[in-house]
């Protein structure tokens, strides 16, 4: 089970490859604050009806405690939608795929079993999921829509990469 967050569903669905995320996990779950997020605010952008309908067949939706939500976010400083993905993991003992730097931070004081969105296409590809040349076009495609990566972690990821044939 993994617990997914607007950080990794808006860039694959730009890119037209939320399917990696259900082809890699068998359960997908995350809140309605996240749902809100990507569905509701995010009218208007590209890639989101792909996502209502990923919402609708295989992203579950799960509620948590707003009042807890609310003093994790307040203590941490982040929004309550971080906080609630921070819960979800917790109570579900999930693994939480984000591209969040913050949040990551926040995941590891707690001890969260996290993924970046980068070691998403990496562990599918070593476990057969995907081939290398996918993988490889999809972190391709991910930067060219705008995600931030530094360049020394992309060649190393592409050499990974290269390390699966």
């Amino acid at each position: 089970m993994v617990v997914v967050d607007s950080s990794v569903l808006i860039p694959l669905s730009k890119i037209g490859q939320l399917e990696l995320i259900r082809n890699s996990f068998e359960e997908v779950i995350t809140t309605e604050y996240i749902y809100t997020e990507v569905v509701e605010e995010g009218k208007g952008r590209k890639g989101t009806s792909k996502i209502k309908d990923c919402f609708e067949r295989w992203i579950e939706i799960k509620t948590v405690d707003r009042q807890m939500a609310e003093d994790i976010a307040e203590l941490e400083g982040i929004n309550i939608a971080d906080a609630s993905l921070l819960i979800l993991a917790e109570d579900t003992s999930s693994v939480l795929i984000t591209n969040d730097r913050a949040l990551i931070m926040i995941a590891k004081t707690r001890n969260i079993e996290y993924y970046w969105l980068t070691t998403l296409i990496l562990e599918s590809t070593k476990k057969g999921k995907l081939e290398t040349v996918e993988g490889k076009a999809i972190l391709s495609d991910l930067v060219d829509a705008g995600m931030n990566l530094k360049p020394q972690v992309y060649s190393r990821i592409l050499k990974i990469l290269d390390d699966f044939i």
